[in-house]
């Protein structure tokens, strides 16, 4: 008896399947496009940045980190490694008729990036 590797893709029927649902694709990318969103802005507005900025702001605290501008890239690279993250694990979630559960993480990749956004876009402001 031949085990499958849960990761190995038979085809790309079993990739487009995940495509077929609508909501479940929008959400997907709409969360990829704030990603790309956040990268684009922040490689068109890096320039305008000092060379040591505000990193990080809290509504409680105001500003509690500043450092060099490079750390503005942590932005938009945790967010796109929970998306990927998350769609690896939609994909083979989905790929055991797990529908639920793959909506569920959609919607968190899609909650953090908004967050990501919101929080990258209250720093450029400062």
């Amino acid at each position: 008896m031949e085990v499958k590797n849960p990761l190995f893709i038979d085809s790309k029927k079993e990739f487009k399947n995940i495509f077929r649902n609508i909501p479940l694709s929008i959400i997907i990318l709409i969360s990829a496009a704030l990603d790309v969103f956040l990268w684009f802005f922040l490689l068109l507005t890096y320039r305008g940045f000092k060379e040591i900025t505000v990193i990080h702001y809290s509504v409680l605290s105001g500003i509690d980190w500043l450092d060099k501008k490079i750390y503005l890239f942590l932005f938009p690279l945790a967010g796109l490694i929970i998306f990927f993250i998350n769609f690896t694990l939609i994909f083979l979630l989905y790929r055991k008729n797990e529908k639920l559960l793959s909506f569920f993480l959609a919607i968190t990749s899609l909650l953090v990036n908004i967050f990501l956004v919101a929080g990258f876009l209250l720093v450029y402001t400062f």
